[in-house]
């Protein structure tokens, strides 16, 4: 029995042996449903970049099971994903968002606002 039978699935990161499509397709192959965004109804998030992505982090603080891509590779070829290199969760940091970033890059292009004048 797959270890992806009946899980729900995010993929985040640029995987390096397929494509998002191809490693969808296999994921539904196994019995797995493949979503785009992190929900409480997610099971595993397959990190195929740095770990320091806003799903990463998200999945982290939800308390989601992180696997590599080469343990969902495992996992695919009906291999014991323990076999595979374990990542360990990554823990939420105290990283800005990514909306807060856009402000700052914003407020860069303004010019330095004055104090109001008191009498």
């Amino acid at each position: 029995v797959s270890s992806l039978k009946g899980k729900i699935v995010v993929f985040t990161g640029k995987l390096s042996t397929m494509t998002r499509a191809e490693a969808q397709a296999a994921a539904e192959k196994a019995g797995a449903t493949v979503t785009k965004a992190v929900s409480g109804k997610t099971d595993i998030l397959v990190d195929a970049g740095s770990g320091d992505s806003n799903k990463s982090l998200d999945g982290a603080a939800k308390g989601l099971e992180v696997w590599t891509e080469e343990q969902f590779v495992a996992a695919i070829k009906g291999e014991d994903k323990k076999k595979a290199p374990v990542a360990k969760p990554s823990k939420p940091t105290a990283k800005k968002t990514v909306e807060a970033k856009d402000d700052e890059e914003e407020d860069a292009d303004e010019p330095p606002k004055k104090a109001a004048k008191t009498e």
